[in-house]
């Protein structure tokens, strides 16, 4: 799967688990994949239709709840320590 396909798919499961706490609220959604964020925001169609299609369920999940979303970028030398748990996650998948 696509970096950028997996990293929509990140964000729609956190949205997916924090999503009674969000229901009804705007959220900020932050991104070491600008093509990710360009997704979220935008919802075009040019490039990938997997990346479409999961930022489509984004959308969908965002209006039933009527949740509001935006994402902006964050340079991965910044986000190290969600970097550094997703590797962790990662690793334990792979151990077992």
């Amino acid at each position: 799967m696509q970096a950028y396909a997996l990293e929509l798919r990140a964000v729609q499961y956190g949205l997916a688990h924090f999503g009674s706490c969000i229901a009804g609220s705007a959220v900020v959604v932050r991104c070491d994949n600008s093509t990710a964020v360009h997704y979220v925001n935008r919802m075009s169609s040019q490039g990938s239709l997997l990346c479409y299609g999961i930022a489509k369920e984004i959308r969908s999940w965002c209006k039933a709840n009527r949740c509001w979303i935006h994402a902006t970028f964050i340079p991965g030398k910044v986000n190290i320590e969600a970097d550094f748990m997703s590797r962790i996650y990662l690793l334990t998948l792979t151990a077992n």
